[in-house]
């Protein structure tokens, strides 16, 4: 993500071969003993709950992820996206789980109205020489005045936190696969 005080939050995203644009699906996980932090970045939809995502074939454009090819997109480190126009908001962020107390932490974690999509910033580039479009977002906030803010009550903040933490355990968020499978399998 790109912070940029004229435009919004930039979020990286990636066109098809029939010109759809996917918001790129991060999902990191680092652990300790005691600690697992979840670097995200994610598309939900209107209630807050996390939207299945899709791959992208080259000659197909985006295309839905099966739990047969799942393991097989995982094991090959594919990007994942969320479709534009498919998903309401953007939840990105770093989540941190104490596994011993069973406790987490979301105050780095926040959902983005997105409300353009560009096709360059300052022209950068893939590492295959791309030009790389962008999803341009302001934060939802409860503080009126921020700068680059979609202004919402807190309690809604909350509800849509609530709802996107039923998918982000501690139980799911042990690796890619399991987080995605979970997925998967709460939409079947």
């Amino acid at each position: 993500m790109i912070k940029n005080n004229e435009l919004g939050y930039l979020f990286d995203a990636k066109p098809d071969c029939e010109t759809h644009v996917g918001l790129i699906n991060t999902i990191k996980v680092s652990q300790t003993e005691t600690i697992r932090k979840i670097n995200l970045t994610l598309g939900v939809d209107t209630s807050g709950k996390i939207t299945p995502p899709v791959y992208n074939d080259y000659s197909l454009g985006f295309a839905a992820i099966t739990n047969e090819n799942l393991n097989n997109l995982v094991k090959g480190n594919k990007s994942f996206f969320s479709i534009v126009g498919e998903f309401a908001l953007v939840l990105s962020g770093t989540v941190t789980m104490d596994l011993e107390a069973e406790t987490i932490n979301t105050e780095k974690l926040h959902f983005y109205v997105p409300k353009d999509v560009i096709a360059s910033y300052e022209n950068r580039k893939n590492a295959n020489g791309e030009v790389i479009p962008y999803i341009v977002c302001d934060r939802l906030g409860s503080n009126i005045g921020e700068l680059n803010s979609f202004y919402v009550q807190h309690d809604l903040i909350e509800a849509y936190l609530k709802q996107a933490l039923t998918d982000i355990t501690i139980k799911t968020t042990e690796n890619k696969l399991e987080f995605f499978k979970h997925i998967l399998d709460r939409e079947n």
